[in-house]
């Protein structure tokens, strides 16, 4: 008997950027009449996923290197990046003792992309 777990939102998010997920929802979405670009373009919500993934990958590594030393995962934090698309909601994760710190995107810096 084959069983599979179906996985969460949150479950989806930690394993990265799934693209085959998103590939479904772009095509829909400019089958539907959105753009590629604009406040409600399909490279908008990609550009999100991504730095989404970035983070969650950064944060691995850092609680890989924290191992041991009693750090856990603390959530998320909302962040808005202004980008040529628009703006772009983005949570990038914390931790408790609050070392964490993104290469990708700064913590308080909301630069263009």
């Amino acid at each position: 008997m084959n069983m599979t777990k179906n996985k969460t939102t949150k479950e989806k998010e930690a394993a990265g950027f799934d693209y085959p997920t998103f590939k479904q929802e772009a095509i829909a979405g400019l089958k539907a009449g959105k753009g590629l670009m604009g406040p409600e373009g399909v490279l908008k919500g990609m550009i999100g996923r991504l730095l989404s993934a970035a983070f969650e990958g950064e944060m691995a590594t850092h609680m890989g290197s924290e191992a041991g030393l009693g750090n856990k995962r603390n959530g998320h934090t909302d962040k808005t990046l202004r980008t040529a698309l628009g703006p772009v909601p983005v949570k990038p994760p914390r931790d408790r003792k609050g070392s964490f710190e993104p290469v990708i995107i700064k913590k308080s810096s909301t630069c263009r992309v």
